[in-house]
């Protein structure tokens, strides 16, 4: 995946988004910062594995499970396809860390699509909430998409 904050483009396009949105200069600035470290470490456990055929796995399950809402489902769909990696791509690598790993690729191509769509669907938005508040680490973020779900948040997480 190209990484996200290293475009320009996206950046631009984001920041119009998320500005037609009402969102502040300083919490854009900063949830574009987080952004970037996202981007930094998908980057990394891609670069950790075979980069190209793990980033092109990584691909293929994102646009198969982008549509899936419920998390049951999502995972009887993963599983058996971690299962089938487990001797050639990714080893050794224990299936929350996979996992881990997809959903956080999964977070990016979404933020990638809205930036670039300048739009964000009901699902998009249900989807990066439930990554963001899984990991909690992306807390500037976290207060723009409680924002574009039309949640007042001031500075803190909210579950």
């Amino acid at each position: 995946m190209q990484q996200l904050t290293s475009n320009t483009q996206i950046n631009h396009q984001l920041n119009k988004f998320l500005k037609g949105k009402n969102v502040s200069d300083q919490l854009i600035k900063s949830a574009l910062n987080e952004i970037s470290e996202l981007a930094n470490e998908v980057n990394k456990f891609q670069d950790e594995i075979a980069k190209s055929s793990y980033s092109q796995v990584l691909a293929e399950l994102t646009e198969k499970t982008i549509e899936i809402s419920e998390e049951a489902e999502l995972l009887e769909y993963i599983i058996p396809k971690w299962q089938e990696l487990r001797g050639s791509i990714i080893s050794n690598k224990p299936i929350d860390e996979f996992y881990y790993e997809l959903e956080h690729y999964l977070l990016l191509k979404l933020i990638k699509q809205m930036a670039e769509t300048q739009i964000i669907s009901d699902t998009s938005l249900k989807k990066m909430r439930e990554i963001v508040r899984r990991y909690s680490v992306m807390p500037n973020f976290w207060q723009i998409l409680c924002l574009l779900n039309g949640d007042s948040i001031i500075n803190a997480y909210t579950f």
